[in-house]
């Protein structure tokens, strides 16, 4: 299950047991309203940081002040319509991952990651690794370890790396990485340098850019995309497997 599944998940979770909660609480008076009203604060502390507002915590006197785009919302418990309107934020961002999730295949997804963003990047690759039915084929002439790690949990029979002259150390952890995931991994030295970004191509259909290498000695700032002209996307499909055919 990748990442942002896992996240769904848990905000369906949580508005379904906020639903219940509001639904059979009265906030006029007594403990048990009280206690409910902690309830509620634990859960909506639990969905604000996975939605990603800048200001998630509950103040003791049940309010909350957090930034969603340019608008504020401020939100207390005790009352319907600020309630409702947590609520409400919460079902948008939900049905946004969900339209996200089915229309994938038909949006181009680019993304664009800081310096300091090495976590957030592997993570989203490792998705687009684990979404491989058959195959992939990775282009980067300065690979190392730190790419390849991540494939760990793909379960496909081919996996081809097309890299730069891989250092000896390299080739040991390889060999034994493979040794230790029970994986299959080809990989061939690529002698003439005729392209020039970096791709991955996952299945033999869907093709993703990546601005810039993922390894140990370089981190920056890079851009990945997913290609969607079909044109484009077949062209470099060609190109990669001419590469692959001729070294």
């Amino acid at each position: 299950m990748n990442s942002k599944k896992k996240i769904l998940d848990r905000l369906i979770s949580i508005k379904e047991e906020l639903d219940v909660l509001y639904g059979g609480l009265d906030f006029r008076f007594g403990e048990k309203a009280d206690e409910d009203v902690e309830k509620i604060i634990s859960l909506c502390n639990q969905a604000y940081p996975l939605i990603g507002f800048v200001n998630w915590v509950f103040q003791k006197d049940f309010h909350v002040n957090f930034r969603e785009f340019e608008h504020r919302y401020y939100i207390h418990v005790g009352n319907i319509n600020y309630f409702r309107t947590a609520l409400s934020i919460l079902d948008r961002v939900i049905n946004i991952i969900k339209a996200e999730e089915e229309f994938a295949d038909l949006l181009p997804t680019q993304k664009y990651y800081l310096k300091n963003q090495k976590l957030s990047i592997l993570e989203d690759i490792d998705q687009i690794f684990n979404n491989a039915k058959e195959s992939i084929l990775y282009y980067d002439l300065y690979m190392d370890h730190v790419l390849v790690s991540t494939m760990q949990d793909v379960n496909i029979n081919e996996i081809k790396l097309l890299l730069g002259d891989p250092s000896e150390k390299f080739k040991v952890w390889l060999q034994a990485y493979m040794d230790q995931n029970g994986m299959n991994i080809e990989y061939k030295v690529v002698k003439e340098k005729s392209i020039h970004d970096r791709y991955c191509v996952i299945d033999n259909s869907d093709v993703w850019q990546i601005g810039g290498s993922i390894n140990s000695k370089t981190m920056n700032s890079l851009t990945v995309t997913k290609i969607s002209e079909e044109v484009t996307k077949n062209n470099i499909i060609s190109d990669l497997e001419k590469a692959w055919e001729k070294f």
